[in-house]
């Protein structure tokens, strides 16, 4: 009983302080692709995708025209980010 519970706790552990790496395991992950647009001061998010490595995601963002990249492993997570962080109105 002692056995499982070092067990758990130990994978209990290593998965709160792993570091997340999305795009590089080979799993979808959701990708949102941000520029700062200078003539209205804000910055302009694109439409969610999925990719499957970080090559991919930068490509797709950057024939869409746009500078930065991020990854989200949860849809949650990543309505969560774009409320504060785009500003730019939907064209």
């Amino acid at each position: 009983m002692k056995t499982l519970l070092k067990v758990t706790v130990i994978m209990l552990v290593g998965l709160c302080f792993a570091p997340e790496v999305p795009a590089q395991g080979g799993r979808t992950v959701y990708v949102v692709c941000r520029k700062f647009v200078a003539e209205k001061n804000c910055h302009k998010c694109s439409d969610y995708f999925h990719a499957r490595s970080e090559d991919e995601a930068k490509a797709k963002c950057g024939k869409k025209g746009y500078s930065e990249a991020n990854y989200f492993g949860s849809f949650g997570s990543m309505t969560r980010w774009m409320l504060p962080n785009c500003s730019c109105d939907n064209d």
